[in-house]
């Protein structure tokens, strides 16, 4: 298995809130997932998302790495032109975002628009 990134969502006071994982932390949070879920499995439970919601979790994750400078040499200028999904059309192929989302992408006329 190639975890290449663990982001937890929690609820505090009826706040949505994000804790990014450790790389170097994986293994013990894989391994200790199973005394935590249902049945207590001998092995993590992990459910594959439908692709449409795995593209717009990838966005949210990256664009939360970005505006919270979590991302080495990330330009504050992230947008970009938008490029249709080969699956689905209606989200963008690079960020998972509808090609209207100002905060991805640039307007119609292109970077220099």
């Amino acid at each position: 298995m190639n975890v290449t990134a663990i982001n937890v969502f929690i609820e505090v006071d009826g706040k949505q809130t994000i804790a990014f994982i450790n790389k170097d932390s994986v293994e013990m949070f894989i391994g200790m997932l199973p005394a935590f879920q249902t049945d207590q499995p001998k092995a993590a439970k992990l459910q594959v998302l439908p692709e449409q919601v795995a593209l717009r979790l990838q966005a949210t994750r990256q664009a939360l790495a970005v505006s919270m400078g979590l991302v080495p040499g990330a330009a504050h200028n992230h947008r970009h032109d938008f490029r249709p999904n080969k699956k689905y059309p209606w989200f963008c192929a690079d960020c998972g975002y509808a090609p209207h989302d100002e905060l991805m992408h640039n307007p119609k006329g292109g970077a220099d628009a």
